[in-house]
């Protein structure tokens, strides 16, 4: 992986949705640019299965900040999925 200046934040976004979940890895400096972005399906046992493909993305892109929704509002559409993980 390229070193990043101190100053750059690599940031790994995901949303959980129902067969998997959907990502954005985002750099901000010099300027913010999408480097990745996907969807990604999870097989029968979701759960262990999306927890290993983040697990993996994080080993990939090294973000320092990942951004997921809070799913223990109770507005949270995606509280049901986010469960099964």
């Amino acid at each position: 992986m390229i070193e990043l200046p101190e100053t750059t934040n690599r940031i790994l976004a995901i949303s959980p949705v129902t067969r998997g979940f959907g990502f954005a890895i985002i750099e901000d400096e010099p300027f913010v640019q999408l480097i990745d972005w996907g969807v990604v399906g999870c097989r029968k046992d979701r759960g262990r299965d999306c927890l290993q493909k983040v697990e993996t993305m994080i080993e990939v892109y090294e973000p320092n900040i990942i951004v997921v929704e809070n799913c223990t509002q109770k507005h949270s559409h995606h509280c049901h999925v986010v469960g099964s993980f």
